[in-house]
């Protein structure tokens, strides 16, 4: 799979455009996620950003984890130890963060431009690879 982001100025300007590839992980909603905390990670702290994208999956799962603070919904959550990092950049970073659903494939210029970089991330040698934690050897 492969992840594309493309950053803009308020302004609409492109500042830059990110791509990777993963291994290990097929899941559209995991590339999104990716996607989306790559994103995170270029914008400076105590900013406030958009996040378009067009999955609705990735956007319900940040947003229940900016809900949860239960150490036992955390464990059940699909894609959790990735959704937990999004939340912790979020906050860490004091981020005020506006996640907007865009529809896919309907001529949304940055969406379709991020769909082309996710192609050429799929397409690259540079892959984020994800270390698997298991909770089995931990007491919570």
């Amino acid at each position: 799979m492969g992840c594309g982001v493309v950053q803009v100025s308020e302004e609409g300007h492109i500042v830059r455009n990110l791509i990777c590839a993963t291994r290990k992980w097929f899941s559209s909603t995991r590339a999104e996620l990716i996607a989306i905390l790559l994103a995170l990670l270029t914008i400076p702290s105590e900013r406030k950003a958009e996040i378009r994208t067009d999955s609705k999956a990735a956007i319900l799962a940040i947003k229940r984890g900016l809900e949860n603070n239960k150490v036992r919904q955390w464990l059940k959550t699909k894609n959790g130890g990735l959704v937990t990092t999004i939340v912790e950049v979020i906050k860490t970073k004091e981020i005020n963060i506006c996640l907007t659903k865009v529809k896919g494939h309907s001529g949304d210029r940055l969406n379709d431009l991020a769909d082309i970089e996710a192609k050429k991330g799929a397409a690259s040698t540079r892959y984020l690879i994800p270390e698997t934690l298991s909770t089995k050897e931990y007491k919570l």
